[in-house]
């Protein structure tokens, strides 16, 4: 089968299905409608794009309709709007410890304990797949446009899972409580998303797979 008119088919047939649905299930698959028309408008246009589906709990890496790769992730908190389905590109991500690549002068040669100490300039998202997956951060920003940020993280295990809840809250929580607040009187809407992996390959893959421009779609349940 070929993967551009499957993926498509798969995709236009689910548009399809989804409009028998009456009474209360027409209400409650509207959203899953959209979901399905942005993903088959991006589908045409993108070579590969991601997912954040925050009813599954799921980030899917996927093209023209096919996933390639599926991670789930452990829990997700939104503060401000959660308009329902939203279509964006990457705009950038930004990490404390980002990947490092050589820093190469043409012509210039240099000792190796030298290179080894010097600082090296993060990596290009070009780079990337030169490196090992490994080297990729856990902790780490997605901006989008409009004023959206996916912060990613790994989800901590026994006692140091209770010392970071109460540091996020009083820290994270009343602070982004009173910006929801401020924020909404100044009608400036923002979204901050935590993303909670517990396994820490998958919060590298994504990292590794997310490209600056490429699209992805946010979509929350009803």
């Amino acid at each position: 089968m070929n993967i551009h008119k499957g993926g498509f088919g798969i995709i236009g047939l689910m548009i399809l299905s989804s409009g028998f649905a009456v009474g209360r299930e027409t209400a409650v698959s509207a959203r899953k409608t959209a979901l399905l028309e942005q993903e088959y408008a991006i589908a045409k246009t993108s070579a590969t794009y991601f997912i954040f589906n925050f009813e599954t709990k799921t980030v899917a890496l996927k093209a023209k309709g096919l996933v390639l790769k599926e991670w789930p992730f452990a829990k997700a908190r939104t503060w401000g709007r959660a308009p329902g389905v939203m279509t964006y590109p990457l705009v950038r991500k930004t990490a404390l410890e980002e990947p490092q690549r050589p820093d190469i002068t043409p012509g210039k040669e240099e000792p190796e304990k030298d290179k080894e100490k010097e600082k090296k300039p993060a990596a290009k998202s070009d780079d990337l797949g030169l490196m090992e997956l490994s080297k990729m951060p856990v902790r780490y920003t997605l901006e989008l446009p409009d004023d959206i940020r996916i912060k990613v993280r790994l989800q901590k295990k026994g006692f140091g899972r209770i010392v970071e809840g109460f540091a996020r809250f009083f820290s994270k929580g009343i602070g982004r409580s009173f910006k929801t607040i401020s924020r909404g009187l100044k009608k400036s809407p923002f979204t901050d998303i935590d993303l909670v992996f517990a396994d820490e390959s998958a919060a590298r893959n994504i990292y590794w797979a997310f490209f600056e421009n490429q699209n992805c779609i946010l979509y929350w349940p009803e």
